[in-house]
């Protein structure tokens, strides 16, 4: 079973800190380094909790991210539209719905994180304004 998944079902992290600090050093460190690097490519934007995970919102739902025992993960719904703009630096990664998955021991593609989050924060903010 996941460890997110276990970690989840016995403690409810209210914050995206909380969250964090459940895992190991090694984990807090790269967890931290995608928030950070949300944070950076989308300083206006929102970190919240949903689904016992951090989710990052701006203009919409942008990204949950997440730790499992053999990689971390990061949920867009917008899967679709980040497959046409990013599919070819995507598939050096195993990308199953909405689901990207990080390998543990790689180096993390952070600038293409930053990419993306800017990329669906504009796609939220563009479809906002379209049902407005």
């Amino acid at each position: 079973m996941a460890e997110s998944k276990i970690l989840a079902d016995r403690v409810k992290p209210k914050t995206v800190d909380e969250y964090i600090a459940l895992f190991s050093p090694e984990d807090q460190a790269v967890l931290e380094q995608i928030r950070s690097a949300l944070r950076e490519a989308l300083p206006d934007s929102e970190e919240v909790i949903s689904y016992n995970q951090p989710l990052v919102k701006q203009n919409g739902t942008v990204m949950f991210y997440a730790v499992f025992a053999k990689h971390y993960s990061l949920f867009v719904p917008a899967i679709d539209a980040v497959m046409a703009e990013f599919g070819e630096e995507l598939s050096a990664f195993k990308v199953q719905k909405a689901t990207i998955r990080l390998p543990k021991g790689k180096p993390l593609p952070l600038e293409l994180i930053k990419r993306m989050a800017v990329f669906v924060a504009k796609r939220n903010q563009h479809l906002a304004k379209a049902q407005s």
